[in-house]
This record gives C-alpha cells, sequence and structure tokens, in this order.
C-alpha cells in the first residue's frame, strides 16, 4: 500500500508538471505567432494605363497589427497611435508612371477598399509619393488601411477604387484629367 500511494503520488507530481510546462509554452507560442503574423504578396498585371499615367500595384502586406507593418514599410509616426496599432493592417504598394512627354501633377485618391469577406478597409495613410512627376518618369508610394473585422488569412482579395488625375503640363484647369480606376487583387 506504502508503494502505491508513492506510485500514485508520483504520477500525479508529474501530470502537474506536465500541464504546467505545456500551458505555459502554449501560450508563449501563441503570442510569439500572433505579433508577428503577416503576409506579404507579389502582385503581377494588375495595373491601368490611360492618358500616360500607368498605376500599378506591386506588393499587397497584410499584418496582424501596425506595429509589424511599420517594421517593413515606412510608415508615418502620425499613424502609429494606440487607435490603430492593435488592428490588422493592409500596406498597398504602388507605382504611378508618367509617360507623357511633359511634367503632370498628379492627384491620387486611394478610396476605401472592399474585401472578400465585406469589410470596407479604413484608409488611414495614402500620400507617400511625389506628386509632381517628371516626364517619363515614375514615382512609388502605399496605402495603409486598416481592417477591423478580417483576420490575416482570411483576406483573399479585395477590390480597389483609385482616381487618378493630373494637369496635362499646363495650368489652365479645363483640360485636366481624372479618371476613376477599379482594381481586383487577387492574393491567394
Amino acid at each position: 500500500m506504502k508503494i502505491s500511494k508513492k506510485i500514485l503520488s508520483l504520477v500525479i507530481i508529474s501530470l502537474i508538471s506536465v500541464s504546467i510546462f505545456g500551458c505555459s509554452k502554449t501560450k508563449e507560442d501563441k503570442i510569439k505567432s500572433n505579433s508577428e503574423k503577416y503576409n506579404i504578396y507579389e502582385i503581377k498585371d494588375v495595373k491601368s494605363s490611360d492618358q500616360g499615367i500607368t498605376q500599378t500595384i506591386e506588393e499587397v502586406g497584410v499584418f496582424n497589427n501596425m506595429t509589424d507593418a511599420s517594421k517593413k514599410y515606412t510608415i508615418c509616426k502620425d499613424v502609429l497611435n494606440n487607435e490603430n496599432k492593435g488592428k490588422v493592417t493592409v500596406v498597398v504598394k504602388f507605382k504611378v508612371e508618367n509617360n507623357n512627354d511633359f511634367a503632370i501633377t498628379n492627384y491620387t485618391s486611394v478610396r476605401p477598399f472592399v474585401t472578400n469577406t465585406g469589410e470596407v478597409g479604413d484608409l488611414i495613410e495614402d500620400g507617400t509619393y511625389d506628386v509632381d512627376i517628371d516626364a517619363k518618369q515614375s514615382s512609388e508610394g502605399y496605402a495603409v488601411f486598416n481592417l477591423v473585422k478580417t483576420k490575416v488569412d482570411e483576406l483573399n482579395n479585395l477590390k480597389m477604387w483609385w482616381i487618378v488625375s493630373h494637369n496635362n503640363g499646363t495650368e489652365s484647369y479645363d483640360d485636366d484629367y481624372c479618371n476613376d480606376n477599379k482594381f481586383n487583387i487577387e492574393l491567394k
């Protein structure tokens, strides 16, 4: 009987030790994977070309939080605040090319996008490129959005609207160009 009590005590102590160690390790693993969770997608063949301007979507980064997104992309410190930093962050990297023989002042307005889950992205930054683009030159930048309901692995595609305009190299507003481009971006 003494031997069975000792064996039973050893079994109970072993079970408690294993469960404490196992739970703490599982918790650490979850925190580590959650804080570093992101996907970067290289985008091919998503562009619009009209009136001498070519807009190309080059890359989409989807991050578990804005802090991790700011490690990969240069995100303005003004938008890294407590309200935004814990939200899923989507960064759309783009390139604007001026294929005209004259310099343009290019004004783009990235509108919120709609995800495959039906959520509308909350635009928090888009002015990250040079708006004055010389003839036959280009400028790269990105737009930053937050999502509240959609998780990193749930985002499969997004539909994005982007207004682009330029002044046709003149000072007259009468011949300015403006177009609303639509992009369907498949991520998976």
